[in-house]
């Protein structure tokens, strides 16, 4: 149930407009908060990765992690309100990391990154796609799918991170280690740890 009122009144007048039951217009109204948290989201995520000065970087996190949640799924909290405020804290401050870490050895970097394409792919076969009780995922038909493409996401960032560390334009090493940062992000949400953490962040 949604607790906005604007959402709750923009849910009343479809309602009113499409005859909906009171049980869709609450979902409705959910909804719609759901898609008003992830856009102040989204905006103040790349706000405080801007005024850090890692816009890009935290972009590029935030791109991966997006993709993967919507093939791999992962651990996440049960309130959209905390999700958001994780994001808005880790995603700039591993938007920072990634621009720390291209100060790094290239050998060094590329390590991190072999790491991440390696974990990612073997995590994704372990676990994905993780759902959660409130939204399982009953169908062997939709899983298999959300696998398979999950497993094509980790390809195409391999390749994005891959590419990365080969090229000698003035972004390529911030992709690299963006996109790595990303699938290392994704990974524990992946896990058994990333489901206690947020457990845990969910009984603060």
């Amino acid at each position: 149930m949604s607790r906005i009122s604007f959402c709750k009144k923009w849910a009343a007048a479809l309602s009113a407009q499409q005859n909906l039951s009171p049980e869709t217009e609450s979902v409705v109204a959910f909804a719609i908060e759901v898609l008003f948290i992830n856009l102040i989201n989204l905006v103040l995520t790349l706000s405080i990765g801007w005024i850090l000065g890692v816009f890009v970087e935290t972009a590029i996190v935030l791109f991966t992690v997006a993709v993967f949640r919507h093939t791999a799924g992962g651990a996440h909290s049960e309130s959209p309100w905390r999700c958001a405020a994780g994001t808005a804290i880790v995603f700039p401050l591993l938007g920072v990391l990634g621009n720390l870490m291209t100060s790094l050895p290239s050998v060094l970097c590329d390590m991190i990154s072999v790491l991440a394409i390696g974990v990612g792919f073997y995590l994704i076969y372990k676990y994905a796609p993780v759902d959660s009780p409130a939204a399982p995922i009953v169908s062997l038909q939709r899983r298999n799918s959300l696998r398979n493409k999950a497993f094509w996401a980790m390809a195409i960032f391999s390749l994005v991170i891959i590419g990365g560390a080969m090229t000698d334009y003035s972004y390529s090493r911030i992709v690299q280690q963006g996109a790595a940062l990303g699938v290392l992000w994704v990974s524990l949400n992946l896990s058994n740890l990333g489901i206690r953490l947020w457990s845990v962040i969910d009984h603060i």
